[in-house]
């Protein structure tokens, strides 16, 4: 992976439209394990590449609990707000 130490993203207003859903993330954890990068590239689908850092190939895990999943305009489904 090569980062261009001028990079800079550029700032950008908030959308003005209303989410389509709205939803809760609760105890998160990030999780990353580095592989041989040939490990992963037989994994992957033909015409994809593995990205490498410092050599190794990195999987990431993203364990978390959603909660109150909604739509703006109707009450939280049951059994998924807490």
């Amino acid at each position: 992976m090569n980062l261009d130490p001028n990079l800079q993203l550029e700032l950008r207003e908030r959308p003005a439209e209303r989410p389509v859903m709205l939803q809760k993330w609760r105890d998160l954890s990030f999780l990353h394990f580095s592989l041989e990068p040939d490990v992963v590239q037989a994994l992957l689908p033909e015409g994809l590449t593995v990205d490498t850092f410092d050599g190794k190939a990195w999987i990431g895990l993203v364990p978390f609990w959603m909660t109150g999943i909604r739509f703006p305009w109707v009450p939280p489904i049951p059994g998924t707000h807490t």
